[in-house]
């Protein structure tokens, strides 16, 4: 059976969330909620600049009191000074880099953000769009639309998706099915209509029921009514990363604990400190971050809102295997975008 895998039902498109990490400190308040663009992403693209953000309670405590330093200081540049809550960079060598806060005193540990400054990466794709009996899944138009949101989505990790052509095929049986209907075999049928492309090759069909999307490697499905954030999704899998959960209760009993809090050693590789201890919004649990990344599937807490790509893996719900042959783990699970995923395979 092909690794088909179904998809979360989709979002409004063009919505942000700031970033997973944006960082509490001292009685912090909540973090927002969805801003447009990214905070405190994982990538900072060569040439390119990036925005960090730190809130510091009371809202009176002094910009000028709060100091951003790089490490290693070559590595980025800050642009219009490295003081204050908020601050700019721009990616000036590849590799990684530490941005440290320092705060006048206070003495406890201080945040330590993590990233990577990254060459743009252009990735090759390719789209249809299935029609039957002169009714088609989408307009040109809107399957545009569609890859701007995704490469929204992608500026937060320096990677674009460039949508080289977009065709058209009418088919009976091609538009609305039943994908698991005879061992796959529509969705077989349909992915056989181009090979060898040498990039991410999308298919837009109408209605396949439950599922929004589906992939098999760089050969993707997508839902008449999937968004960008389960196009964007489906990418994350050709590119090795896994789906994320906080529960599956109908395939099996392990779950994230709703109490469990969002700690460094729950996400090792993302905003961190100089001590075990996080820095993340007050009442902020380690579900909500789990829900916010893009990797995440369906589930039981929630639809699958979230876009954050996560510097390194992040503890939670996951699994080996295809459906209905799933090896569940409860565990770091591999959706860091620097240590699992390789979009090399289908760069231009």
């Amino acid at each position: 059976m092909p690794a088909f895998r179904p998809q979360r039902p989709p979002l409004p498109a063009r919505l942000f969330r700031a970033g997973a990490a944006v960082l509490a400190l001292l009685a912090s308040a909540a973090a927002p909620a969805r801003a447009e663009g990214f905070l405190n992403p994982a990538g900072i693209v060569l040439g390119g600049t990036a925005t960090f953000r730190v809130d510091i309670a009371p809202a009176a405590f002094p910009d000028a009191a709060i100091h951003w330093t790089a490490e290693p200081s070559s590595r980025v540049s800050f642009l219009s000074g490295s003081s204050g809550r908020t601050v700019t960079v721009r990616g000036n060598t590849p590799g990684n880099v530490f941005l440290r806060v320092e705060i006048d005193g206070y003495a406890g540990a201080h945040p330590v953000a993590n990233a990577r400054v990254v060459p743009l990466s252009i990735v090759k794709a390719d789209a249809w769009i299935i029609g039957d009996g002169g009714v088609w899944a989408r307009t040109e138009d809107e399957v545009r639309g569609i890859f701007d949101d995704v490469n929204d989505i992608f500026s937060q990790i320096g990677v674009v998706v460039s949508l080289d052509s977009i065709s058209f095929t009418n088919h009976t049986g091609w538009l609305n099915f039943n994908p698991r209907a005879n061992n796959w075999a529509v969705p077989n049928q349909i992915t056989s209509i181009t090979n060898g492309t040498g990039g991410l090759v999308y298919y837009f069909v109408g209605n396949m029921g439950s599922y929004y999307g589906l992939h098999n490697g760089g050969d993707i499905l997508i839902k008449n009514t999937a968004t960008g954030v389960t196009v964007a999704h489906e990418a994350g899998h050709a590119f090795g990363l896994s789906d994320i959960y906080t529960a599956q209760t109908n395939e099996t009993a392990l779950a994230v604990s709703p109490a469990l809090e969002p700690t460094l050693g729950n996400m090792p590789n993302d905003w961190g400190s100089d001590s075990a201890l996080g820095f993340y919004s007050a009442g902020l649990t380690h579900s909500d971050i789990v829900t916010r990344l893009l990797m995440y599937g369906e589930g039981d807490s929630g639809d699958g809102a979230g876009i954050d790509l996560s510097y390194g893996d992040v503890y939670g719900l996951w699994y080996e295997g295809v459906q209905h042959q799933r090896q569940w783990q409860l565990s770091l699970a591999p959706v860091g975008f620097f240590q699992h995923a390789n979009p090399g395979p289908y760069l231009k």
